[in-house]
Protein backbone atom coordinates (compact mmCIF):
# COMPACT_ATOMS: atom_id res chain seq x y z
CA UNK A 1 0.00 0.00 0.00
CA UNK A 2 -0.70 2.17 -1.36
CA UNK A 3 0.67 1.18 -4.41
CA UNK A 4 -2.22 -0.97 -5.87
CA UNK A 5 -4.15 2.38 -6.59
CA UNK A 6 -1.63 3.95 -8.72
CA UNK A 7 -3.69 4.30 -12.12
CA UNK A 8 -1.44 3.53 -15.48
CA UNK A 9 -1.10 7.25 -16.18
CA UNK A 10 -0.28 7.99 -12.85
CA UNK A 11 3.04 5.44 -12.78
CA UNK A 12 4.01 6.46 -16.36
CA UNK A 13 4.53 10.31 -15.30
CA UNK A 14 6.32 9.72 -11.91
CA UNK A 15 8.67 7.47 -14.59
CA UNK A 16 9.67 9.49 -16.43
CA UNK A 17 10.55 11.81 -14.04
CA UNK A 18 12.88 8.88 -12.96
CA UNK A 19 14.41 8.61 -16.74
CA UNK A 20 15.02 11.99 -16.63
CA UNK A 21 17.50 11.10 -13.61
CA UNK A 22 18.70 8.13 -15.36
CA UNK A 23 17.68 6.15 -13.23
CA UNK A 24 15.66 2.71 -11.72
CA UNK A 25 12.37 1.87 -12.06
CA UNK A 26 12.50 -1.31 -9.46
CA UNK A 27 9.08 -3.10 -8.12
CA UNK A 28 8.12 -5.94 -6.24
CA UNK A 29 5.19 -6.48 -8.87
CA UNK A 30 1.31 -7.65 -7.60
CA UNK A 31 0.60 -11.39 -7.20
CA UNK A 32 -2.78 -11.57 -7.63
CA UNK A 33 -5.56 -9.98 -10.01
CA UNK A 34 -8.20 -7.30 -8.42
CA UNK A 35 -10.42 -10.71 -7.76
CA UNK A 36 -7.64 -12.01 -5.37
CA UNK A 37 -6.79 -14.65 -8.32
CA UNK A 38 -3.03 -15.54 -8.59
CA UNK A 39 -2.09 -13.52 -11.17
CA UNK A 40 2.05 -12.95 -11.16
CA UNK A 41 2.98 -12.68 -15.05
CA UNK A 42 0.00 -9.97 -14.95
CA UNK A 43 1.81 -8.09 -12.26
CA UNK A 44 4.89 -8.32 -14.73
CA UNK A 45 2.95 -7.49 -17.63
CA UNK A 46 1.66 -4.55 -15.34
CA UNK A 47 4.99 -2.66 -14.32
CA UNK A 48 7.27 -3.75 -17.94
CA UNK A 49 3.70 -1.54 -19.95
CA UNK A 50 4.67 0.95 -17.55
CA UNK A 51 8.67 0.61 -18.06
CA UNK A 52 8.14 0.61 -21.56
CA UNK A 53 5.55 3.60 -22.03
CA UNK A 54 8.10 5.95 -20.13
CA UNK A 55 11.00 4.59 -21.51
CA UNK A 56 13.14 3.71 -18.52
CA UNK A 57 15.20 1.09 -17.46
CA UNK A 58 13.33 -1.72 -14.98
CA UNK A 59 14.37 -4.30 -12.32
CA UNK A 60 11.96 -6.70 -11.25
CA UNK A 61 12.66 -7.26 -7.59
CA UNK A 62 12.68 -11.18 -6.72
CA UNK A 63 11.14 -13.31 -9.58
CA UNK A 64 9.28 -16.67 -8.45
CA UNK A 65 7.04 -19.19 -9.32
CA UNK A 66 4.57 -18.87 -6.34
CA UNK A 67 0.98 -19.90 -7.16
CA UNK A 68 1.94 -20.57 -10.39
CA UNK A 69 2.31 -24.20 -10.72
CA UNK A 70 1.03 -26.93 -8.58
CA UNK A 71 4.34 -29.41 -8.80
CA UNK A 72 7.55 -29.37 -9.69
CA UNK A 73 7.18 -29.67 -13.13
CA UNK A 74 4.19 -27.15 -13.33
CA UNK A 75 6.46 -24.75 -11.70
CA UNK A 76 9.59 -25.28 -14.14
CA UNK A 77 6.78 -24.48 -16.64
CA UNK A 78 6.09 -21.45 -14.87
CA UNK A 79 9.62 -20.21 -14.42
CA UNK A 80 10.14 -20.63 -18.32
CA UNK A 81 7.13 -18.98 -19.94
CA UNK A 82 8.27 -16.19 -17.45
CA UNK A 83 12.04 -15.99 -18.92
CA UNK A 84 9.96 -15.97 -22.16
CA UNK A 85 7.86 -13.54 -21.50
CA UNK A 86 10.86 -11.54 -20.41
CA UNK A 87 13.04 -12.26 -23.71
CA UNK A 88 10.00 -10.78 -25.74
CA UNK A 89 10.06 -7.57 -23.85
CA UNK A 90 13.97 -7.21 -24.44
CA UNK A 91 13.14 -7.72 -28.12
CA UNK A 92 10.74 -5.07 -28.47
CA UNK A 93 13.27 -2.74 -26.78
CA UNK A 94 12.60 -2.65 -22.94
CA UNK A 95 15.72 -2.56 -21.15
CA UNK A 96 14.90 -5.14 -18.19
CA UNK A 97 16.85 -7.32 -15.54
CA UNK A 98 15.50 -8.70 -12.07
CA UNK A 99 16.33 -10.37 -9.20
CA UNK A 100 16.17 -13.36 -6.96
CA UNK A 101 16.43 -14.92 -3.78
CA UNK A 102 19.01 -17.77 -4.19
CA UNK A 103 16.69 -20.35 -2.49
CA UNK A 104 12.81 -21.53 -2.65
CA UNK A 105 12.75 -21.48 1.27
CA UNK A 106 12.81 -18.27 2.19
CA UNK A 107 10.87 -15.51 3.70
CA UNK A 108 11.49 -11.65 5.30
CA UNK A 109 12.15 -13.35 8.49
CA UNK A 110 12.75 -15.79 10.08
CA UNK A 111 10.20 -17.17 12.33
CA UNK A 112 10.87 -20.15 14.73
CA UNK A 113 7.30 -20.44 16.27
CA UNK A 114 4.10 -20.42 13.94
CA UNK A 115 2.29 -18.65 17.10
CA UNK A 116 3.99 -15.60 15.63
CA UNK A 117 1.23 -15.60 12.80
CA UNK A 118 -1.32 -16.09 15.71
CA UNK A 119 0.00 -13.21 17.42
CA UNK A 120 -2.92 -11.04 18.55
CA UNK A 121 -4.03 -13.93 20.18
CA UNK A 122 -0.78 -15.36 21.80
CA UNK A 123 -1.04 -11.49 23.15
CA UNK A 124 -4.73 -12.27 24.70
CA UNK A 125 -3.82 -15.53 26.39
CA UNK A 126 -0.60 -14.69 27.41
CA UNK A 127 1.45 -17.54 25.84
CA UNK A 128 1.45 -20.01 23.04
CA UNK A 129 0.88 -22.57 25.50
CA UNK A 130 -2.29 -21.19 26.83
CA UNK A 131 -3.39 -20.70 23.29
CA UNK A 132 -3.28 -23.79 22.36
CA UNK A 133 -5.54 -24.75 25.84
CA UNK A 134 -7.66 -22.42 24.10
CA UNK A 135 -8.12 -23.61 20.91
CA UNK A 136 -9.75 -26.39 23.08
CA UNK A 137 -12.31 -24.88 23.50
CA UNK A 138 -15.49 -24.76 21.64
CA UNK A 139 -16.44 -20.76 22.77
CA UNK A 140 -12.53 -19.26 22.38
CA UNK A 141 -12.69 -21.15 18.63
CA UNK A 142 -15.71 -19.20 18.04
CA UNK A 143 -14.85 -16.32 19.26
CA UNK A 144 -11.43 -16.43 16.56
CA UNK A 145 -13.77 -16.86 14.14
CA UNK A 146 -15.98 -13.87 14.65
CA UNK A 147 -12.89 -11.48 14.71
CA UNK A 148 -11.28 -13.59 11.87
CA UNK A 149 -14.60 -13.20 10.04
CA UNK A 150 -15.32 -9.34 11.21
CA UNK A 151 -12.10 -8.34 8.96
CA UNK A 152 -9.96 -7.37 12.26
CA UNK A 153 -6.82 -10.20 11.25
CA UNK A 154 -6.90 -10.65 7.37
CA UNK A 155 -3.89 -12.56 7.71
CA UNK A 156 -5.82 -15.64 8.52
CA UNK A 157 -9.07 -14.81 6.53
CA UNK A 158 -9.16 -17.54 3.82
CA UNK A 159 -11.31 -15.28 1.96
CA UNK A 160 -8.88 -12.63 1.38
CA UNK A 161 -6.04 -14.66 -0.25
CA UNK A 162 -4.01 -11.54 -1.24
CA UNK A 163 -3.28 -10.97 2.57
CA UNK A 164 -4.14 -14.47 4.00
CA UNK A 165 -1.49 -16.67 5.09
CA UNK A 166 -2.84 -20.19 4.15
CA UNK A 167 -1.52 -20.37 0.24
CA UNK A 168 2.02 -19.57 1.29
CA UNK A 169 2.90 -20.79 4.62
CA UNK A 170 4.28 -25.16 4.88
CA UNK A 171 4.28 -26.57 7.90
CA UNK A 172 7.80 -26.96 9.12
CA UNK A 173 8.08 -28.71 12.33
CA UNK A 174 5.16 -30.41 14.41
CA UNK A 175 5.22 -33.33 16.45
CA UNK A 176 2.39 -35.16 13.80
CA UNK A 177 5.47 -36.18 11.26
CA UNK A 178 2.75 -36.33 8.69
CA UNK A 179 2.00 -32.67 8.59
CA UNK A 180 5.24 -31.30 7.91
CA UNK A 181 6.06 -30.28 4.61
CA UNK A 182 2.39 -29.27 4.17
CA UNK A 183 1.26 -26.45 2.45
CA UNK A 184 -1.93 -25.51 4.88
CA UNK A 185 -4.25 -24.51 2.22
CA UNK A 186 -3.51 -28.04 0.39
CA UNK A 187 -3.83 -29.74 4.14
CA UNK A 188 -6.89 -27.91 4.59
CA UNK A 189 -8.67 -29.08 1.32
CA UNK A 190 -7.02 -32.66 1.86
CA UNK A 191 -8.60 -33.35 5.36
CA UNK A 192 -12.15 -31.56 3.68
CA UNK A 193 -11.37 -28.75 7.27
CA UNK A 194 -11.95 -24.95 6.66
CA UNK A 195 -8.24 -23.74 6.91
CA UNK A 196 -9.03 -21.71 10.11
CA UNK A 197 -10.25 -24.85 11.83
CA UNK A 198 -7.22 -26.83 10.74
CA UNK A 199 -5.17 -23.99 11.96
CA UNK A 200 -6.71 -23.99 15.31
CA UNK A 201 -6.54 -28.08 15.22
CA UNK A 202 -2.83 -28.14 14.29
CA UNK A 203 -1.85 -25.68 17.51
CA UNK A 204 -3.99 -27.17 19.53
CA UNK A 205 -2.20 -30.33 18.96
CA UNK A 206 1.17 -28.68 19.40
CA UNK A 207 1.84 -25.08 19.94
CA UNK A 208 5.41 -25.32 19.07
CA UNK A 209 4.69 -26.04 15.70
CA UNK A 210 6.64 -24.23 12.99
CA UNK A 211 5.98 -22.81 9.37
CA UNK A 212 7.98 -21.51 6.77
CA UNK A 213 7.36 -19.72 3.34
CA UNK A 214 8.55 -22.11 1.48
CA UNK A 215 8.45 -23.53 -2.21
CA UNK A 216 9.56 -27.01 -2.01
CA UNK A 217 8.31 -28.29 -5.41
CA UNK A 218 9.79 -25.06 -7.02
CA UNK A 219 13.56 -26.11 -6.69
CA UNK A 220 13.88 -26.36 -10.24
CA UNK A 221 11.93 -22.95 -11.32
CA UNK A 222 14.52 -21.23 -8.83
CA UNK A 223 17.62 -22.84 -10.58
CA UNK A 224 15.80 -21.43 -13.94
CA UNK A 225 15.18 -18.16 -13.03
CA UNK A 226 19.16 -17.77 -10.96
CA UNK A 227 21.10 -18.86 -14.04
CA UNK A 228 19.89 -16.42 -16.16
CA UNK A 229 21.66 -13.98 -17.53
CA UNK A 230 18.81 -11.31 -16.81
CA UNK A 231 19.21 -12.10 -13.01
CA UNK A 232 21.03 -10.91 -9.84
CA UNK A 233 20.72 -12.65 -6.69
CA UNK A 234 19.50 -11.04 -3.37
CA UNK A 235 18.26 -11.20 0.15
CA UNK A 236 14.87 -10.18 0.39
CA UNK A 237 16.17 -9.09 3.78
CA UNK A 238 16.87 -5.91 6.15
CA UNK A 239 19.80 -4.61 8.64
CA UNK A 240 19.56 -6.61 11.85
CA UNK A 241 21.87 -8.37 14.49
CA UNK A 242 21.40 -12.01 14.62
CA UNK A 243 19.71 -11.77 18.39
CA UNK A 244 17.41 -9.13 17.39
CA UNK A 245 13.82 -10.08 17.97
CA UNK A 246 11.04 -7.83 15.82
CA UNK A 247 9.02 -9.73 18.04
CA UNK A 248 7.00 -8.73 21.22
CA UNK A 249 8.39 -11.91 23.37
CA UNK A 250 10.45 -15.03 22.94
CA UNK A 251 6.58 -16.72 22.09
CA UNK A 252 5.77 -14.51 19.06
CA UNK A 253 9.90 -14.52 17.53
CA UNK A 254 10.73 -12.84 14.35
CA UNK A 255 14.44 -12.82 13.67
CA UNK A 256 16.48 -11.99 10.38
CA UNK A 257 16.23 -13.58 7.27
CA UNK A 258 19.14 -16.14 7.09
CA UNK A 259 19.22 -14.91 2.91
CA UNK A 260 20.82 -11.91 5.50
CA UNK A 261 23.61 -14.06 6.39
CA UNK A 262 23.90 -16.56 3.43
CA UNK A 263 22.63 -15.46 -0.02
CA UNK A 264 25.69 -14.89 -1.37
CA UNK A 265 27.24 -17.80 -0.01
CA UNK A 266 23.85 -20.25 -1.14
CA UNK A 267 24.50 -18.70 -4.83
CA UNK A 268 27.99 -19.03 -4.65
CA UNK A 269 27.92 -22.75 -3.61
CA UNK A 270 25.25 -24.08 -5.66
CA UNK A 271 25.90 -22.66 -9.09
CA UNK A 272 29.97 -23.04 -9.41
CA UNK A 273 29.33 -25.45 -11.26
CA UNK A 274 27.30 -24.71 -13.43
CA UNK A 275 28.50 -21.09 -14.10
CA UNK A 276 32.35 -19.44 -14.20
CA UNK A 277 32.92 -18.40 -10.35
CA UNK A 278 33.70 -14.58 -11.99
CA UNK A 279 30.46 -14.20 -13.73
CA UNK A 280 28.81 -15.39 -10.59
CA UNK A 281 30.58 -13.19 -9.20
CA UNK A 282 30.14 -9.89 -11.46
CA UNK A 283 26.78 -10.53 -11.01
CA UNK A 284 26.57 -10.24 -7.37
CA UNK A 285 28.92 -7.12 -7.39
CA UNK A 286 29.72 -5.42 -10.98
CA UNK A 287 26.12 -6.29 -12.44
CA UNK A 288 24.37 -4.94 -9.82
CA UNK A 289 26.62 -1.58 -9.40
CA UNK A 290 26.06 -0.74 -12.76
CA UNK A 291 23.08 -1.14 -13.04
CA UNK A 292 21.54 1.06 -10.08
CA UNK A 293 23.94 3.51 -10.81
CA UNK A 294 26.56 2.83 -8.40
CA UNK A 295 29.47 4.51 -9.54
CA UNK A 296 33.23 2.83 -8.67
CA UNK A 297 31.66 -0.17 -6.88
CA UNK A 298 31.41 -3.95 -7.78
CA UNK A 299 34.76 -3.64 -9.19
CA UNK A 300 38.17 -4.62 -8.64
CA UNK A 301 40.33 -1.40 -10.23
CA UNK A 302 42.67 1.31 -9.27
CA UNK A 303 40.63 3.87 -8.51
CA UNK A 304 37.76 2.27 -6.79
CA UNK A 305 36.36 1.83 -3.64
CA UNK A 306 38.24 -1.49 -2.08
CA UNK A 307 35.02 -3.48 -0.66
CA UNK A 308 36.56 -6.68 -0.86
CA UNK A 309 36.30 -10.02 0.25
CA UNK A 310 38.74 -12.57 0.39
CA UNK A 311 37.13 -16.54 0.89
CA UNK A 312 38.28 -20.24 0.66
CA UNK A 313 36.41 -21.74 -2.48
CA UNK A 314 36.45 -25.07 -1.06
CA UNK A 315 35.57 -24.22 2.62
CA UNK A 316 32.23 -21.71 1.45
CA UNK A 317 29.40 -22.78 3.54
CA UNK A 318 25.84 -21.46 3.68
CA UNK A 319 23.94 -22.11 6.85
CA UNK A 320 20.40 -21.27 5.54
CA UNK A 321 19.09 -24.49 5.89
CA UNK A 322 20.73 -25.70 8.69
CA UNK A 323 19.35 -26.08 12.51
CA UNK A 324 21.08 -22.50 13.05
CA UNK A 325 20.46 -20.48 10.24
CA UNK A 326 21.41 -17.38 11.45
CA UNK A 327 25.03 -18.64 12.01
CA UNK A 328 27.50 -16.75 9.67
CA UNK A 329 28.88 -18.72 6.38
CA UNK A 330 32.06 -20.68 6.34
CA UNK A 331 35.12 -19.90 4.22
CA UNK A 332 34.82 -16.46 4.75
CA UNK A 333 38.59 -15.12 5.37
CA UNK A 334 38.52 -11.70 5.68
CA UNK A 335 36.23 -8.64 4.29
CA UNK A 336 37.48 -4.96 3.37
CA UNK A 337 34.72 -2.19 3.23
CA UNK A 338 36.34 1.10 1.46
CA UNK A 339 39.77 -0.55 1.74
CA UNK A 340 39.35 -1.03 5.65
CA UNK A 341 39.40 -4.46 7.34
CA UNK A 342 35.91 -4.93 8.77
CA UNK A 343 35.54 -8.49 8.97
CA UNK A 344 38.83 -10.96 10.03
CA UNK A 345 38.14 -15.02 10.23
CA UNK A 346 34.29 -13.88 11.71
CA UNK A 347 35.49 -12.08 13.99
CA UNK A 348 34.44 -8.10 13.73
CA UNK A 349 37.21 -5.72 14.01
CA UNK A 350 35.17 -2.61 15.14
CA UNK A 351 35.88 -0.81 11.80
CA UNK A 352 33.03 1.00 10.36
CA UNK A 353 34.03 2.38 7.05
CA UNK A 354 30.81 1.93 5.33
CA UNK A 355 28.78 4.65 4.10
CA UNK A 356 26.03 5.71 2.83
CA UNK A 357 25.15 5.24 -0.91
CA UNK A 358 23.40 8.24 -2.71
CA UNK A 359 22.32 8.81 -6.31
CA UNK A 360 25.41 9.86 -8.17
CA UNK A 361 27.62 10.29 -5.01
CA UNK A 362 28.14 6.63 -3.62
CA UNK A 363 31.47 7.61 -2.27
Amino acid sequence: MPGPFATFDEMVRMLKIVREYDSIFASHTRNYDAQGKVDRMGGYQDMLKEAMASGVRANVSHVHTLGMGSDEAGNAEAARKTLEYFEQMIRQGCDLTYDVIPSPYSMDMTVPYFATFLRPFVLMCGSRRHLAESFRVPDFRQMVRQVVESGMYPLMDSRQPMMSMYPILTVSRHRNPAWVGKNLMTLAEECGKDPLDLVMDLFAEDCDMGAEMALPDSVEANDLLCLSPLAMPCSDGFTGGRQMNFGLNDDIQMTPNPMNFSFAIRYLCRYQNQLPLETLIHRMTGMPADRFGLTDRGHLREGAFADIVIFDREALHSADRDPDPLRYPDGIEQVLVNGVLTIDHQRHTGARAGRILRKSRCG
